[in-house]
């Protein structure tokens, strides 16, 4: 083969401009030069604090590119106010300053924070400048003093049914009430970041207690309860928990779990303990072997105390170890109730337009005979440790329905105070408590047609 001196020229020049390139193993792209490219980087922030106190954020600077950056200045961010500007005189090729933070000081509520180096763009030759700005990250304020009002989930959907543990907080999201498709959210307020769980249609309920969530999809008038254990390695949940068909209403607490279950024709409440090995459910009442049907709603458990409504208002409860119901209220109309510890609240209709909250300690065993709280109808009834909490909702007669309230009240039980929480006219259903944090469906966006889900976190300090 023959090449003409012209040829040969043409590729000695190819090779020579080819060897004047350099190329970046960063990002595998091929530059005439060298080049600086700055980056930040955002560390673990503080999300628990009080209102007020000094919050260290600290970021990252780093050239990662292969030239020097001159002079350049970072700003820091929170709800999009700057809080810090920092000059820098400029990063060598692979430097990092770590010396970047600033000092916010603490309000209650979800915050936006983000980090944007060489804000007024001084360093003119960088290889990129997408990486510039660190992904918006939220730190939430929501102890102490605290008594905001926080959004965990507004969108344009619908969010509803929520619950708490911890710090954890899940609900059930649908594009509209007229939707079968319903998805499962989680929040977590200590990381804080938000995780979809699942989609599937005809989910009605969640609940939540540690790392366990439980939810009901619809099988017929009844439900079918699938477990799923929150973790890197979970596995979603294909067949229900409950072997005998559809269930009624359903707790879980900690690694137990209770339904009622009608696949005698007789409706029991059933246990199932998934912390030991190879868990079948254990009936804790014997209705059907007597063949005596009593209606049961409303079962809850805290530990081994199990309570429930039966009979369309009468309240029972029992230890799963023994086995023997007690009657400790004669309603006689539908109640609501929950439990805490050795602690049992219910509500008791007292006209159309006022109900009594009762209390019942186990540990004492002496059955009130006067209500704790006589308040007006309510929506919702939870209790955690030393707290219970309602929505009280107040009908405005004969003002348009515009003005009704549905407020939050809180009762303390070793100091026998009563304390409204919010005041407007919000409309508010499904309230959940864990310790001092609450949660509940908010209608304050209901001129959309939507509701959204709503925290606030009780002060310590009684007023």
């Amino acid at each position: 083969m023959r090449i003409s001196i012209q040829s040969l020229l043409l590729l000695v020049a190819n090779l020579l401009i080819f060897s004047a390139i350099r190329v970046c193993s960063t990002d595998g792209l091929v530059y005439a030069q060298p080049a600086p490219d700055l980056v930040v980087f955002s560390e673990k922030w503080q999300v628990r604090a009080n209102k007020g106190d000094q919050v260290p954020l600290v970021f990252r600077t780093k050239n990662q590119g292969n030239a020097d950056a001159g002079p350049f200045t970072d700003h820091l961010y929170v709800d999009e106010k700057l809080v810090k500007a920092r000059a820098l005189k400029g990063l060598k090729a692979g430097q990092e300053n770590t010396k970047n933070d600033a000092i916010w000081t603490a309000e209650c509520g979800v915050h936006s924070v983000k980090v944007k180096t060489d804000f007024f763009d001084n360093v003119k030759t960088e290889k990129r400048e997408d990486n510039n700005t660190t992904v918006p990250h939220n730190i939430w304020i929501s102890s102490g003093n605290c008594g905001s009002q926080i959004p965990i989930a507004a969108r344009p959907s619908e969010e509803f049914q929520p619950d708490i543990s911890g710090s954890r907080i899940v609900w059930l999201d649908k594009p509209d009430f007229n939707s079968s498709n319903t998805t499962i959210y989680l929040y977590d307020l200590a990381t804080p970041k938000e995780q979809k769980i699942v989609t599937r249609p005809n989910i009605m309920d969640v609940k939540i207690s540690g790392s366990r969530l439980l939810w009901a999809e619809k099988n017929g008038f009844y439900y079918d309860i699938f477990l799923y254990n929150l973790g890197p390695n979970s596995v979603l949940p294909q067949n229900p928990i409950n072997p005998n068909g559809p269930v009624g209403s359903f707790d879980i607490d900690g690694s137990k779990i209770v339904w009622v279950d009608s696949h005698t024709g007789y409706p029991d409440i059933y246990l199932l303990d998934v912390s030991i090995n190879n868990p079948t459910p254990e009936p804790m009442t014997y209705d059907s072997l007597g063949q005596n049907y009593e209606s049961k709603e409303d079962v809850v458990i805290s530990g081994d105390w199990i309570a429930w409504e039966q009979n369309f208002g009468d309240l029972y409860f029992l230890n799963r170890e023994v086995k023997i119901s007690r009657m400790i209220a004669r309603n006689r109309r539908n109640i609501v109730l929950d439990i805490s510890g050795t602690k049992i609240v219910w509500w008791k209709p007292f006209s159309s337009h006022y109900s009594e909250i009762y209390l019942y300690d186990i540990d004492t065993g002496i059955v009130p005979t006067k209500p704790i709280v006589v308040a007006d109808r309510g929506r919702g009834l939870a209790i955690s440790g030393d707290t219970i909490a309602w929505i009280n909702y107040k009908r405005r007669i004969p003002t348009p329905t515009s003005n009704n309230t549905y407020n939050v009240y809180t009762y303390t039980i070793s100091t026998g105070n009563t304390k409204q929480m919010t005041n407007d006219t919000i409309s508010r259903n499904n309230l959940a408590i864990f310790g001092n944090r609450l949660v509940w469906e908010d209608s304050r966006n209901a001129q959309i047609g939507k509701t959204d889900i709503y925290s606030m976190f009780i002060p310590i300090a009684e007023p």
